[in-house]
């Protein structure tokens, strides 16, 4: 399905229907908590926060996509990155080391059709025998949110799943990584799009167009 980031937030599309993102979803109907807030009010300013979040998630992005290019055997170059992507993406190259995962699919789409919800997981792998579906995160802390996210992957998914787990690559600690089972929540699936279709969009809505000249007295 194609991506489609719209002022209302992130949709998936299949040509003829349109699904709200997972995160969407949870950014509209799952409060952040106090550790955000604290980080927000710590803020010089909202300019700083949203500088200062914006870069973060760009390093996130950037070691999703390393890991991503590791599990298909590249050797991935990092000699003008930060330390906090380098160190982050040793995390999880310890992390691939220790549980010797065998890859079965990463950064692929999922959707279910009745909820009317789509996304996209970051892996799914056989651990001494047994699947699991991680998402990757590099965030300072672990959140409700992120332990949502996993089931709303699982639920569209719809097929046997052993584990569900966050991969928390961190830049600070020696081991680098922590594998974190999270338990499988469907019925807050179902409740948080109930609530989402209530206060939500269930569709992108359009930039509005303005003219590039004004002037008094124009047609």
């Amino acid at each position: 399905m194609e991506k489609v980031d719209a002022p209302n937030g992130r949709f998936y599309t299949d040509g003829d229907n349109y699904y709200p993102s997972v995160t969407s979803v949870i950014d509209k109907v799952l409060a952040k908590g106090y550790y955000f807030k604290k980080w927000l009010g710590d803020a010089n300013s909202f300019q700083e926060a949203e500088e200062y979040k914006n870069e973060k998630a760009e390093k996130g992005t950037k070691v999703h996509g390393y890991c991503e290019r590791l599990t298909e055997g590249e050797e991935i170059d990092v000699s003008e990155d930060s330390k906090e992507v380098v160190k982050k993406t040793q995390g999880f190259i310890k992390f691939y080391d220790a549980k010797d995962p065998t890859v079965l699919d990463t950064e692929f789409q999922v959707a279910h059709k009745n909820l009317r919800y789509a996304g996209t997981a970051d892996l799914m792998a056989s651990i001494d025998d047994e699947l699991w579906l991680i998402d990757i995160k590099t965030s300072s802390n672990i959140y409700n949110s992120h332990k949502l996210q996993l089931s709303f992957y699982q639920k569209a998914i719809d097929s046997d799943i052993d584990h569900q787990g966050i991969l928390w690559l961190k830049d600070r600690t020696k081991k680098g990584y922590q594998l974190k089972e999270i338990d499988y929540r469907p019925e807050l699936v179902t409740a948080a799009m109930n609530l989402y279709t209530w206060v939500g969009d269930m569709k992108p809505r359009k930039e509005e167009k303005l003219p590039k000249s004004l002037k008094l007295g124009g047609d």
